[in-house]
């Protein structure tokens, strides 16, 4: 069992920095370009693979993620996630927006579990017909935390 103290010793938050573009009709991964912190140093995200978490031990881990999308949409937008980069199997939390205007926010959570040689993607999806972004920039709407909340048993 895990003490409070030692809630937090693997765990990250990112931001974008800049607009991710969104191609119409694929899932694509959020290439989170930014570190606001990490607890652990256990190498959880790096720059280098900007869109990938990383399991440093075997256990289950929180993620939550939230995205700001830049354009107006009355299509569907999807905000996701895919465990080891699976083709179009997303084992997925999904939050669908099918009716949202520029500065729209999607926000998804969930508990995963997995081993060390797991990673994980926070993916988005759009089908207005042209390129849409989702938003960076100094406010840092769109940010992703990931945390190890305990180990496998």
């Amino acid at each position: 069992q895990r003490s409070s103290k030692n809630l937090w010793d693997r765990a990250v938050q990112v931001y974008l920095t800049s607009n991710n573009g969104v191609p119409d009709g694929d899932f694509t991964a959020v290439r989170w370009t930014a570190l606001e912190w990490e607890t652990s140093g256990q190498d959880l995200w790096s720059v280098g693979d900007g869109s990938e978490f990383h399991a440093p031990v075997s256990g289950f881990y929180d993620l939550t993620a939230t995205v700001e999308w830049q354009n107006a949409s009355g299509d569907v937008r999807i905000l996701a996630y895919r465990l080891n980069d699976n083709g179009d199997n997303y084992n997925i939390t999904m939050v669908e927006d099918t009716n949202g205007g520029a500065g729209a926010y999607q926000t998804l959570t969930d508990v995963i579990q997995m081993t060390t040689v797991d990673f994980i993607e926070v993916v988005v999806f759009q089908n207005v017909g042209d390129c849409m972004y989702v938003g960076g920039g100094n406010n840092h709407h769109s940010r992703c935390n990931f945390r190890l909340l305990g180990g496998a048993t």
